[in-house]
């Protein structure tokens, strides 16, 4: 019997990586990561997004530059009162071109051998 995640598209990275997003009011807000794959990440935020909403971020990269991603919430739920963040969000990256993907891939898990 396979799991969720044996069912996912593409594997995890459990990492930290600084998230931010301009408010309407101009302020930045400031966010993080729980993991990261080739086709999202789960977010910690202080406050829930709401399913599929459209969302423009940008991730700090090693490298010290910034990539601005299109997302859309695919979840989000409340954590438990002793969390560090107050919920936990599911965020796919949408549109992806082959440059955002070269640059994202140094936060990315290496990809498994092909059998032989």
């Amino acid at each position: 019997m396979s799991d969720y995640s044996d069912r996912r598209e593409h594997r995890r990275e459990e990492r930290t990586v600084t998230v931010r997003t301009a408010e309407s009011s101009g302020s930045i807000r400031w966010l993080a990561t729980r993991d990261i794959s080739a086709g999202g990440m789960r977010l910690l935020s202080p406050q829930p997004f709401p399913r599929f909403e459209r969302l423009d971020l940008e991730l700090l990269l090693p490298d010290s530059s910034w990539l601005r991603l299109s997302t859309k919430v695919a979840w989000s739920v409340k954590l438990d009162v002793e969390s560090a963040a107050e919920y936990e969000c599911g965020i796919r990256f949408v549109d992806l071109t082959p440059e955002d993907r070269a640059r994202l891939q140094p936060l990315l898990p290496p990809e498994p051998m092909p059998p032989t």
